[in-house]
């Protein structure tokens, strides 16, 4: 394989690259469509492979972000064309790496010595290179060691590179909804955090430590005084990538093993860590014969740059779907959405909330349609749902005697927020629509 002996770092050198790239994939366009002139039937499985090979030859030189937008898009096997994800699937752990006098450049930018002087051997050439850094074997007071390298300017171009990638992945790949600025800046956050090697180090000792009783699975030991912000050194592992690994025969009894220690691992993580290894691709796993069970295998995880907490607002409402008792009220709201249709009749559910993960619904907390208890079935077959909010422990009176109509859901209109505000006529004991209090007219409660 080719080595790099530079990468584009500034704005303009990667835009430039990037604009390359849409001249060729512009060219493949119009080689297919002239083509589909003469043949009219003529599919897009030439048109996706030149476009897959082309997008993969502008990102694997950029290196960074851009490359790692493509790793990340191949694993959504449902979401690309199957060209499209084998190409970027490569990016995994197998791009052009860097030069050996480029790293050792890179190197001694990073550490303030060169590599030699800080290992007692050290190869200079690449074992794997993937999106954000590449790995190189060495040893030091007798151990073999993975020194992983992060490539030059991959840091400072995460927020520039996304601005460029987004409107060509969001028109190539049809991406839609309403929550792609919410996915975009999630992205540029996990990237950036994936570029901090010491938070990554912290992460992985702090994991590997929790997840060590998990049986047949196994992690490597990291060395914080021989890493930084740019360069992490830990063990060597011995072993294929799960992706190679199920590429050739095994046992039924070594897959149900090996499946069941993934399958422990995260749900450890989920449940007891509240936290999950968000980067699960197969490059990073290693599978290697277990050092504790003669003849069986291990998986080994080896990298914890991508760590995802799960808030609780997010927690509950989630694993409650598969609670026996929603699973029950599911059943049951199911029928009755199916009666309410037969007779063309109006049916209102009251349903109380679960206790808000926020700021308390006593204390004026907004409701969220995720806070209604019970099944979630509830939010989604009804067509119409309603929230009454009233900051009750307000100092100002008027406040804390107005009630805030909030509509949650509405399947006619899609409008929803503040209805109107509603006061407690104690004389007639029914709620009057009543102006917003005066404490709060610039705000919302």
């Amino acid at each position: 394989m080719k080595t790099l002996d530079h990468i584009p770092t500034g704005k303009i050198e990667r835009a430039a690259t990037l604009v390359k790239t849409g001249i060729k994939i512009g060219g493949n366009y119009a080689k297919y469509y002239t083509k589909k002139m003469v043949s009219p039937s003529l599919d897009k499985e030439q048109l996706n492979q030149d476009n897959a090979e082309d997008i993969y030859d502008g990102l694997k030189d950029l290196k960074g972000s851009a490359l790692k937008v493509a790793q990340m898009l191949s694993m959504e096997k449902n979401l690309l064309p199957r060209a499209f994800v084998e190409q970027f699937s490569l990016a995994q752990f197998s791009v052009p790496p860097l030069s050996a006098p480029l790293v050792r450049k890179v190197f001694k930018r990073y550490q303030g010595a060169y590599p030699e002087e800080v290992y007692d051997t050290f190869s200079k050439d690449s074992i794997n290179a993937a999106s954000i850094g590449q790995v190189h074997k060495a040893t030091k007071d007798g151990k073999i060691l993975a020194v992983k390298i992060q490539y030059p300017g991959v840091a400072e171009s995460v927020t520039s590179d996304l601005a460029l990638v987004r409107p060509v992945a969001l028109r190539m790949f049809n991406l839609k909804g309403q929550d792609t600025d919410k996915y975009f800046k999630e992205v540029e956050d996990k990237l950036i955090e994936e570029t901090d090697y010491v938070l990554e180090v912290t992460q992985s000792q702090e994991i590997s430590k929790a997840c060590s009783t998990i049986a047949n699975i196994n992690f490597p030991e990291y060395y914080p005084s021989m890493s930084n912000s740019r360069i992490i050194t830990m063990d060597w592992i011995q072993g294929e990538h799960l992706s190679e690994y199920v590429a050739k025969p095994f046992s039924e009894v070594h897959g149900n093993l090996l499946g069941q220690a993934l399958w422990d691992f995260y749900m450890y993580q989920i449940h007891m860590l509240r936290k999950v290894h968000a980067d699960p691709h197969p490059g990073n796993f290693l599978i290697r014969p277990s050092e504790t069970q003669l003849g069986n295998p291990e998986l080994v995880a080896i990298d914890f740059g991508c760590i995802k907490s799960i808030p609780l607002n997010f927690y509950v409402p989630y694993f409650e779907l598969a609670n026996e008792k929603s699973l029950k009220v599911d059943a049951i709201m199911t029928k009755l959405r199916t009666l309410v249709q037969e007779l063309g009749v109006g049916l209102f559910l009251v349903s109380h909330l679960k206790r808000s993960s926020g700021q308390a619904h006593e204390d004026g907390g907004k409701i969220s349609l995720s806070e209604l208890r019970g099944s979630q079935a509830i939010a989604q077959l009804s067509d119409i749902v309603l929230g009454l909010e009233r900051d009750q422990q307000h100092d100002d009176e008027a406040v804390r005697n107005t009630t805030t109509l909030r509509v949650l859901k509405n399947r006619y209109t899609g409008l929803t927020g503040p209805a109107c505000y509603l006061k407690y006529d104690k004389v007639t004991g029914r709620m009057l629509e009543t102006n917003k209090p005066a404490e709060v007219i610039n705000g919302d409660f």
